[in-house]
């Protein structure tokens, strides 16, 4: 994320600007101008915008620690405001994870080869623990069949995830062996609500959503229904992928 940095062997970018402290904020109006922001933030941003992620591992060296959200609170306890962990988490959809995996701020080229046979296995799971965690499905409309974006809420969890735009597909992180109520909502459509049982294994659960009627009987459309008959190659391939982790490291 941070070549020029890499190479001038500092923390900030060419500008001499902490990406790590350049996204939005949750607490603080801090980085809101996005004319302002730095081309490396505004281009994970729009790359995280098209790509819909789960969940993501942001590499760092300097220490030995996992580390997830949050990173900051409105009372100024933690140290790290404008951090892309906690954006991705709230407007991405996408659980991040910080991993400091060396001592060394800056190890030595010839360490990297150790680093990662370090580290590869325990990527590779956090995958394969992706795929099998949590409840996924789609959302559809009762009329027409087609895919639905909105948004998936669980109930005591203030965190709505939203639905894929192209194919309104959704996964959801929960905790195994635990009961959950999820409900689907799209502007339009009356909302739909299920409990489930949430055993080791991943759930699949759809949703089928009636559209609102008017008092004169007519019904009320969602604006983004769309159009699955226009989508290009990538976005077609997109829905047969398992959910994605990202790694960037900084």
């Amino acid at each position: 994320m941070n070549p020029d940095g890499y190479s001038l062997r500092q923390r900030g970018n060419a500008n001499n600007v902490d990406l790590n402290r350049n996204f939005p904020d949750q607490f603080f109006s801090m980085n809101e101008d996005a004319s302002a922001r730095e081309p490396e933030t505004r281009a994970i941003m729009e790359w995280s915008s098209q790509i819909h992620f789960t969940a993501s591992a942001s590499l760092h060296g300097g220490a030995l620690v996992a580390n997830y959200p949050w990173d900051g609170s409105q009372d100024k306890r933690y140290p790290i405001y404008g951090g892309m962990q906690d954006w991705n988490y709230i407007h991405g959809d996408c659980f991040e994870l910080t991993l400091e995996i060396s001592d060394n701020k800056w190890p030595p080229a010839h360490e990297l080869a150790t680093l990662w046979k370090y580290n590869k296995m325990s990527m590779l799971n956090l995958v394969v623990s992706l795929v099998q965690t949590g409840v996924h499905g789609r959302v559809f409309s009762s009329d027409s069949g087609r895919p639905l974006p909105g948004t998936i809420t669980i109930e005591g969890v203030n965190h709505t995830v939203k639905t894929n735009r192209v194919f309104a597909d959704y996964h959801r992180l929960l905790t195994p062996g635990g009961r959950y109520k999820v409900m689907a909502t799209v502007p339009g459509y009356k909302s739909k609500t299920t409990n489930i049982w949430l055993e080791k294994s991943a759930m699949t659960v759809d949703f089928v959503l009636d559209p609102e009627v008017t008092p004169n009987g007519n019904l009320l459309r969602s604006a983004c229904e769309c159009n699955c008959g226009r989508l290009n190659r990538y976005e077609f391939e997109s829905f047969f992928e398992v959910p994605t982790l990202k790694c960037t490291p900084f």
